[in-house]
């Protein structure tokens, strides 16, 4: 499994969700641009540009890991 932090983890979820920059950063009491990093984090440790991209990772990484 990628090695992401608790706060990547969140914002991986709410992403997940369908939640934007602004909801993400309300729902976490952060600032915009602290999201913004997050998902940078997100997209450089699965090798993604951009959030769909993340989110069907995040899916078949869930998926893989329920068979095992």
């Amino acid at each position: 499994m990628t090695n992401f932090t608790e706060r990547e983890r969140e914002v991986l979820g709410l992403l997940e969700f369908g939640y934007s920059n602004r909801e993400i950063s309300k729902t976490l009491y952060i600032s915009i641009h602290t999201t913004k990093a997050h998902l940078s984090n997100i997209f450089r440790k699965y090798g993604v540009s951009n959030r769909v991209q993340a989110v069907s990772r995040s899916i078949e990484e869930k998926l893989k890991n329920k068979k095992d």
